[in-house]
């Protein structure tokens, strides 16, 4: 359905000035009387992805990291919640954190080979040549988190584990973390990916990792809207990398409605940004899909400007974003320009 909504707005122009990226698609859907009664009933039968942070443990070593404890996710506790999804949405696994330094990271990949799971892995480790051979056949993308261009450290780890990657002809994508301080890099940050071979360019208003401690200054909306002008241009103009984020004023936030977030320690989030527990899988992902946080962002019962828009239940604004800056998770996302 995604895939048939996109070829028929493919070439639809906008007034990026009036409405977010994924307007086009959202009027399209809105366009349906029975849309949204529909898209609530199925986003509760349960998550169609998840997001499973395996190891606390990290390669970055940051200063500003809040994670104190090594913890581990058990695997009994991730092939109960396979077996119990198995024949609801559940089709999409993203083994995120820095995954490749867990000890049953070959085992969850097992799993997720015998339960018939697409997968992806998002790291900051560059991947041996052992877990290459283990993964090259199945695994859908590796994708690498970036603060930007000025972290030597950082960079000159992702370059060698890009370089590694396409000599297994494996799907690559960097995500980057925009804010003021950085969003007049984005040509350069593309031009990062075009010269090491990365098939997809995406962008997070977020930190790069949820266990940093927020340092950076958040865009505002005539930001966000020039570098969203930029990147519309870029992804008409590029055909070599695919242009795209995650964010919810491009494509919809999936948190409650289509994913959720499990920690090492089983602890349940809508996303990984979004820092309030719903949950420990322990008791079942039911604990917290049917839970008032999950339902309240399911359902959008949002206030200020996202709660009066008319696209809230598919963006929904970044909610993560809005709880950080106000300890409201359901209020205004200040960030979007409309």
């Amino acid at each position: 359905m995604q895939g048939h909504i996109d070829k028929l707005i493919k070439n639809i122009k906008f007034d990026i000035n009036k409405k977010p990226i994924g307007a086009t698609q959202w009027d399209f859907i809105c366009s349906i009387p029975e849309a949204k009664d529909s898209l609530l009933s199925h986003y509760k039968v349960g998550p169609e992805s998840l997001f499973l942070y395996l190891t606390s443990d990290c390669s970055m070593e940051c200063e500003e990291c809040v994670v104190k404890k090594k913890e581990t996710l058990n695997i009994e506790y991730i092939k109960a919640l396979f077996e119990n999804q198995k024949n609801k949405r559940l089709k999409y696994v993203v083994l995120d954190g820095d995954p490749l330094l867990a000890n049953n990271f070959e085992n969850v990949i097992d799993l997720l080979i015998e339960y018939k799971l697409s997968y992806s892995i998002n790291t900051f480790t560059c991947p041996t040549e052992k877990i290459l051979n283990k993964i090259k056949d199945t695994v859908a993308k590796i994708q690498f988190r970036m603060p930007g261009l000025n972290n030597k450290k950082c960079n000159d780890k992702i370059i060698k584990a890009l370089e590694i990657c396409r000599e297994y002809n494996i799907y690559t994508a960097i995500i980057f973390s925009i804010n003021s301080n950085n969003f007049n890099d984005i040509s350069k940050m593309i031009e990062f990916c075009k010269k090491y071979n990365v098939k997809q360019f995406s962008f997070s208003r977020l930190e790069f990792c949820p266990n940093m401690e927020n340092k950076h200054q958040d865009l505002n909306n005539e930001e966000y809207l020039k570098i969203s002008k930029q990147l519309v241009d870029f992804r008409e103009k590029e055909k070599s990398i695919h242009i795209t984020s995650n964010d919810a004023i491009w494509k919809g936030c999936g948190a409650c409605a289509l994913t959720a977030t499990i920690y090492p320690n089983g602890d349940i989030y809508p996303c990984a940004f979004l820092k309030k527990k719903c949950g420990n899988i322990e008791n079942g992902i039911e604990s917290a899909w049917d839970g008032e946080i999950f339902q309240n962002i399911r359902n959008s019962n949002l206030s200020g400007k996202c709660g009066k828009c008319k696209y809230k239940l598919l963006c929904k604004g970044c909610r993560a974003l809005v709880y950080e800056k106000t300890g409201d998770y359901l209020g205004e996302d200040r960030g979007c320009w409309i």
